[in-house]
């Protein structure tokens, strides 16, 4: 009947264990947590990111764009300056022309008024010159004769034909004086206008470039407006692509918090799910402990059955009971020594392939993967990737003696695309500042890889920056959650994503 009981009892520890432990799947959980989301979060990332440089591109465009307007505008504005130069030297010459025309208008005027009065005088010269004329054909020379007659003596004769001569010749130098006055008169007048003809042409002609810079000064001044106007619509465009370009970077900050929260959540279920494992595989090795001291209990009953007489039965009997006993507590005592000595194992078998890793690591980087080391020069790992307190550790820890402010180095040629900092507690104590990564820098390599380095004393990149492989992204340091590593905790965190999911980076570096 013990023995039944006993196998009853194991039975159903093992129907119970099995059930519990049926719960559990063996696929990481931190793998199924929403693998699909964090798929297309990645994707959305991805998108955001895009779009970002596209937006950024373009207001660098239109940045250009704004600076080729104003400079054109101000080549507008001098050729603008330069025509009113022009145009008010023309207005002085004009000034100048009209003053010239008036004045020469002035003396034509006089000369006319003088040309009058000469010719007043000699029409009048002619018709006293006439008159004389009209008088000796009508008296002939019968004058003469008179004077000849009415002289006194022969020298009042010749006086009287001297006059007469005198008379004669002072008509003819008078008359003369009179058409040479009227001549230069007319001379003069024809000189002025001539020189007022020319000024005419001039001020028309300067009256025609002074239209011409008008026109000119006209068309600069709709091509300035122009010009002005499309400055307007660039600068208006470019604060509107600034603040879309502001959206985009909240939404994939946002992205980026969702997905941070997502991983932590996932790694938090990870750790829960592996201590109920941790605890159903305990009570699977106590059931099969108590299994195993209860057959040994059995065979033991049976043996001693067959071998003892009657008489002895009864002693038989009690001894069973108390090895039956001694089974019961045996099988407890093994299951606490078991999960005891399964601790210890894993803690020895852990310590044991740290101390593997390390050595291995300590000496030279791998030279598997296409990715180039970190931290040149420093190849200690003092924390590889995996569960380690409860959650995973999601990439390698790098340290060493004298790493501190060492460079951490880009591990591949790719874009930066998440850079956060802010960070000052770079002491080696724990924070939460950005989520305990502290000061840390994400770069995208393309087909769906990634690369992070946390726990920085400072970053050397900017964000959408270009890089190559071995471009210093900052310098190492302890801000963020940081605990006690090599070099006074210290450490560059290294972390590969692929796919929006962080594998070990061990197999990816050379």
């Amino acid at each position: 009947m013990k023995q039944q009981l006993l196998k009853l009892l194991a039975v159903a520890s093992a129907v119970c264990i099995t059930a519990g432990s049926m719960i559990f799947r063996e696929q990481q959980p931190w793998e199924r947590a929403s693998a699909k989301t964090l798929a297309e979060i990645e994707a959305e990332k991805k998108e955001k990111q895009e779009q970002i440089d596209a937006k950024r591109a373009e207001i660098e465009q239109l940045s250009k764009d704004i600076t080729k307007e104003t400079q054109y505008q101000t080549a507008l504005q001098e050729e603008i300056d330069l025509i009113n130069g022009k145009m008010l030297l023309i207005d002085s010459q004009l000034q100048s022309l009209d003053n010239e025309i008036a004045e020469k208008n002035s003396e034509i005027l006089t000369l006319q008024d003088d040309i009058a009065k000469q010719q007043v005088k000699v029409e009048e010269g002619l018709a006293n010159f006439k008159a004389r004329i009209r008088t000796l054909y009508v008296y002939g020379n019968d004058s003469i004769l008179s004077a000849l007659v009415g002289a006194t003596d022969f020298y009042d004769v010749l006086a009287k034909i001297d006059l007469i001569n005198r008379i004669a010749k002072h008509d003819d130098k008078m008359m003369n004086d009179l058409t040479e006055e009227l001549r230069q008169l007319n001379a003069d007048q024809q000189d002025l206008t001539a020189k007022l003809q020319a000024l005419s042409i001039k001020q028309t002609e300067m009256e025609g470039l002074q239209k011409e810079f008008s026109d000119s000064r006209n068309e600069l001044d709709a091509a300035y407006a122009a010009s002005g106007t499309a400055r307007a619509l660039l600068e208006d465009s470019h604060e509107k692509a600034t603040g879309q370009l502001e959206g985009i970077e909240q939404e994939l900050e946002a992205l980026e918090a969702e997905e941070e929260e997502m991983i932590l959540e996932a790694a938090r279920k990870a750790a829960e799910e592996e201590e109920a494992r941790r605890k159903a595989a305990e009570e699977e090795a106590a059931r099969r402990a108590y299994e195993e001291a209860s057959r040994a209990a059995s065979i033991e009953a049976a043996r001693t059955t067959t071998t003892t007489t009657t008489t002895t039965t009864t002693t038989t009997t009690t001894t069973a009971a108390t090895t039956v006993g001694t089974a019961k507590t045996t099988a407890t005592t093994p299951a606490v020594t078991t999960a005891s000595t399964r601790m210890s194992t894993v803690t020895t078998m852990a310590t044991t392939k740290t101390t593997t890793t390390t050595t291995a690591t300590t000496a030279a980087p791998p030279k598997s993967g296409k990715l180039a080391w970190p931290a040149p020069g420093f190849y200690h790992v003092s924390s590889p990737f995996g569960y380690r307190w409860g959650r995973i550790h999601r990439g390698i820890d790098i340290a060493g003696a004298g790493i501190h402010y060492a460079n951490a180095c880009s591990a591949a040629a790719g874009t930066v695309i998440k850079v956060k900092g802010g960070c000052v507690h770079d002491y080696g104590v724990a924070c939460s500042c950005n989520g305990g990564y502290g000061n840390y820098v994400q770069i995208d390599h393309g087909n769906g890889l990634c690369t992070l380095y946390a726990h920085l004393a400072s970053i050397s990149v900017s964000s959408g920056q270009k890089v190559s492989a071995g471009t210093v992204v900052g310098k190492i340091g302890a801000t963020g959650n940081v605990v006690s590593s090599g070099g006074g905790g210290y450490h560059l965190h290294f972390s590969v994503i692929v796919n929006g999911t962080f594998v070990d980076p061990m197999p990816y570096l050379n």
